[in-house]
């Protein structure tokens, strides 16, 4: 190829003549198409890119989401397996222990109602204290007369008491028990709901047990009925006599107790 204003010999890809700077059209044209098909290339590959990145991130996002979402079905799969465990392991408990206390109930229940048709409290006492630590004992309590054996209960620590004291042979602990059991008997009210459950019998006896525990407080631990309540009050703890406030009291006054 030669340069049309020259005449000088020129190479394929000269755009101008070296010799004159004449520009050449075909050699023009042709690097421009050139460029040209480069841009558009270019252009191309812009798109090509973003596109693979982004479904690239899309796949790696939804396996991501896939591994959240089975280990929460995991973990809900493993509560409920978990919950439907101990709900069925309680439920069996439950009926193997009312297996305990209806098997309790049939062979101690007929000796008790044996023993409470003899009217003797304190053999009926003894012998429901002995069962305590016997498989279904909690049985026990569905017993038509413990409502009233758990008032002889308390009764029995302030008769023990006044027995000790007639003999000069109590201790502190004999002291703060009958203390607490007498604050509980002549204090504390008893529900319409247990009452009802005695008979008629039964609540002479209480009543009789309410006047024997006054008794106890007035003449061995001097307190008349407005210091006795008093002293309840103050052996509170969140509305329910304190043990523990019952037996600070009688240890911080036991020099008044004769």
């Amino acid at each position: 190829m030669f340069c049309s204003n020259c005449g000088a010999e020129l190479k394929e890809s000269d755009v101008t003549c070296p010799y004159c700077g004449m520009l050449q059209p075909s050699a023009a044209e042709s690097e421009y198409m050139q460029t040209l098909e480069h841009l558009k290339q270019d252009v191309q590959n812009l798109k090509a890119v973003p596109t693979k990145e982004y479904t690239r991130e899309l796949r790696h996002q939804g396996i991501f989401t896939a591994k959240i979402v089975l280990i929460i079905f995991c973990i809900f799969l493993l509560l409920f397996v978990t919950g439907v465990s101990v709900f069925y392991g309680s439920s069996y408990l439950e009926k193997k222990e009312l297996r305990k206390e209806n098997a309790f109930a049939k062979e101690y229940f007929p000796k008790l109602n044996e023993l409470y048709a003899s009217g003797n409290d304190e053999e009926v006492y003894t012998y429901i204290n002995s069962l305590y630590n016997l498989d279904g004992s909690t049985a026990l309590y569905r017993w038509k007369h413990m409502d009233y054996y758990n008032y002889y209960t308390l009764y029995m620590d302030v008769k023990f008491l006044n027995d000790a004291i007639a003999d000069n042979s109590y201790n502190e602990y004999d002291i703060s028990t009958g203390f607490y059991s007498a604050m509980v008997l002549t204090r504390e009210e008893f529900s319409s709901y247990h009452k009802n459950k005695l008979t008629d019998a039964e609540l002479v006896k209480l009543a009789t047990f309410i006047q024997e525990s006054d008794s106890l407080l007035l003449e061995h631990f001097h307190l008349t009925s407005d210091e006795a309540d008093q002293v309840y009050q103050d052996c509170l703890d969140d509305g329910y006599l304190s043990y523990k406030k019952c037996l600070d009291y009688t240890a911080s006054h036991k020099n008044q107790f004769s």
